[in-house]
């Protein structure tokens, strides 16, 4: 190694403990040091009493330093997090009552009921003439009535008369009703001209009388 280099290691050598030193002499000591003694967390025993413990003393009897106590942390306390469900109780529905049928109804079920009870049986169109003139004969002036009307078919003709009659027709034939057998009163005017006498109209009293009598409803029942 050469000369040079070797003076260089000796004086950077000598400035380092100059530097020591110098650190040394100015840096002032304390004149007493604090010591914290904290003292190891002991196992909680299951099944036995936690006590909490009392406040720490870091401090060594006859100390000039201040006393330092550490206080033990407590636990947070703890929050439910589920809330608690509140149970609704069932609300209690009224049965609504029934109402009472209406009067109308009342009157149409029990005009059923006497309808059917008093239901007839109904012959054929051929061998309905007996219980037609024996319906009619069972009205106020029921014999009087059947002296006017048709001997037979009676249903037939009565149908077939009132369908010309709504046609503004007149039939000639298949009459429901029998002729008056009396001939009608009337002067002679020539041999050409006849004019009906005014007791012809006499004639027809009796007829009209014998209709106007009749009782509707029962007619209508029947």
């Amino acid at each position: 190694m050469p000369k040079s280099g070797v003076l260089v290691i000796a004086a950077v050598a000598v400035l380092t403990l100059l530097s020591l030193v110098y650190f040394a002499l100015t840096i002032d000591t304390p004149e007493g040091t604090t010591t914290l003694v904290i003292e190891p967390p002991v196992s909680v025993i299951e099944d036995m009493p936690v006590v909490a413990p009392a406040s720490i003393s870091a401090t060594q009897p006859n100390s000039p330093l201040p006393q330092i106590r550490l206080q033990p942390q407590q636990e947070p306390p703890v929050v439910a997090v589920a809330e608690a469900e509140i149970a609704i109780l069932p609300e209690e529905v009224a049965l609504p009552e029934p109402e009472p049928e209406p009067e109308s109804e009342r009157e149409t079920e029990s005009l059923d009921e006497e309808e059917q009870a008093n239901a007839v049986e109904l012959p054929s169109l051929t061998e309905s003439d007996s219980f037609v003139f024996e319906s009619l004969r069972t009205l106020q002036n029921g014999i009087a009535l059947v002296d006017l009307l048709a001997e037979d078919q009676i249903v037939r003709k009565f149908v077939v008369f009132v369908e010309n009659i709504s046609r503004e027709e007149f039939p000639q034939t298949g009459l429901p009703y029998r002729g008056l057998g009396q001939e009608m009163s009337v002067s002679e005017v020539d041999e050409n001209l006849f004019v009906m006498e005014q007791i012809a109209h006499s004639r027809f009293d009796q007829v009209v009388k014998t209709f106007v009598e009749i009782d509707i409803d029962a007619a209508m029942t029947i």
